[in-house]
């Protein structure tokens, strides 16, 4: 059974800011920030340890009044999203 979850790209660098977090594509040169909230838990947590369901069942937890469904769209629209930027990888694991 395949599984998914993601991973930082090397090539991605963040550090902190005052309401959040702030990427920087080292290879293309370009910035990204996510505002403090859902997008810093995802990227905190894109460390390749934790499939995405996972982090998806850890949220509905946090925001009680969202369907899993919604969630798990929003997730993969903004892990996708990273994705485009080059700053998470998708790993699939086997099991």
């Amino acid at each position: 059974m395949e599984e998914l979850c993601f991973t930082r790209s090397d090539k991605a660098l963040s550090f902190p800011i005052r309401n959040g977090i702030y990427i920087h594509n080292i290879e293309k040169d370009t910035f990204f920030s996510i505002e403090e909230g859902v997008g810093t838990a995802l990227w905190e947590n894109c460390d390749g340890s934790k499939l995405v369901k996972e982090v998806i069942i850890e949220l509905m937890s946090e925001f009680k009044d969202c369907k899993y469904e919604d969630i798990k769209d929003d997730v993969f629209e903004f892990l996708n999203e990273l994705k485009n930027e080059g700053l998470v990888e998708l790993v699939i694991k086997i099991e």
